[in-house]
């Protein structure tokens, strides 16, 4: 069962779904699903399992039970120690994987211990990684903090930027942390990641600050790169913009509406405010993709600057000191609220008012 927690974006237009007691953070990490079960062509178990430590003494607990294919309590690995990791060595030769899942207990049976940390999810490029491989050898694709025990205790798939890697490790963080399964997969078909600047992936969702810009002025353009990380053509690629100041901003389109898999396509973002206010508009990004990235979604913001009001001196007055003296002057255009001030020192005696 999917359960869901509605999170109230900087939009209202766009209210997306999460898995409630998750976060995902960074390496174009998605969580495509809750539950379910083995998907073709997982590569885990032709692998070899491998981990820092155990909890000893329990026989259902070991390291070969992190890839030997079968859910539950009873075929899982704790691990031994605070700071533990635990992954698989794919061999020798890098090979391509863009999707892992891994649980607590998948037949719900365990559902409220040994599950709530932050795993860091890592790859190497190392030959036969095992549990020796130094640090350093291990790139952080992304974290996933669980934050609640229940249904987040089963099985759950994500999606990341694809990589070419000999092995993954999930690094956790508190002591006893249980897994009951790591599996690790290169889905075909098309994917999709979305990048601000070239190079760093965006998450679903996110959003991005225009900054700040006169009234009536154009931002500098922001490009946005899209990246077909799949095995097949990503195609009905279309951008749409909606919400209340959607016209503020401008949307490029795009050269094509498909792109082969490895190639790229890039989109520009301007923004031109006509009033005071924080603005707010969402783009969305359709395609052929499956899953929480069809549509993508960023959200967009930017802060209007009301323009300085110039007012010339008026010609020189002269007369004796005791003449009263007084200058009226006459405010048109700008937005308010209107802040009035002078670029050099008044004369003794003279006091500016609004």
């Amino acid at each position: 069962m999917i359960r869901t927690l509605s999170i109230t974006a900087a939009l209202a237009l766009f209210v997306r779904s999460a898995f409630a007691g998750i976060v995902v953070t960074g390496g174009g990490l998605t969580l495509e699903e809750e539950g379910g079960t083995f998907a073709i062509n997982n590569l885990a178990p032709t692998g070899t399992a491998f981990a820092k430590d155990l909890l000893a003494g329990y026989a259902a607990h070991t390291i070969p039970h992190l890839n030997d294919a079968i859910y539950g309590n009873s075929n899982s690995w704790i691990a031994g120690s605070a700071n533990s990791f635990a992954g698989i060595n794919l061999g020798a030769t890098p090979v391509r994987v863009n999707r892992v899942a891994f649980g607590r207990d998948n037949l719900g049976v365990q559902t409220g211990d040994r599950v709530i940390d932050t795993y860091t999810l890592q790859y190497t490029t190392v030959a036969n990684p095992d549990a020796s491989t130094p640090d350093a050898n291990w790139t952080t694709i992304g974290t996933l903090t669980y934050t609640e025990g229940g249904p987040i205790a089963l099985r759950h798939l994500y999606s990341f930027t694809p990589v070419m890697a000999t092995g993954l490790r999930l690094k956790t963080v508190a002591d006893g942390t249980c897994i009951d399964e790591i599996e690790i997969y290169n889905l075909s078909g098309p994917g999709i990641s979305v990048q601000l600047p070239a190079g760093t992936d965006l998450d679903e969702g996110s959003s991005v600050d225009i900054g700040s810009v006169t009234i009536g002025s154009t931002s500098a353009l922001k490009t946005f790169t899209i990246v077909n990380t799949g095995t097949q053509n990503l195609t009905g690629l279309a951008i749409t913009k909606h919400g209340t100041n959607a016209s503020e901003f401008t949307v490029s389109a795009l050269s094509s509406a498909a792109l082969a898999p490895a190639a790229t396509r890039t989109f520009t973002v301007s923004f031109k405010p006509t009033k005071a206010g924080t603005r707010t508009a969402a783009l969305r990004i359709a395609s052929n993709v499956t899953g929480t990235k069809n549509p993508f979604d960023i959200q967009l913001t930017g802060t209007p600057v009301c323009p300085p009001i110039m007012v010339n001196k008026p010609a020189t007055t002269s007369g004796l000191t005791s003449t009263a003296f007084s200058q009226s002057f006459t405010q048109t255009g700008g937005v308010a609220p209107i802040v009035y001030s002078t670029t050099d020192d008044l004369p003794s005696g003279l006091t500016l008012s609004a």
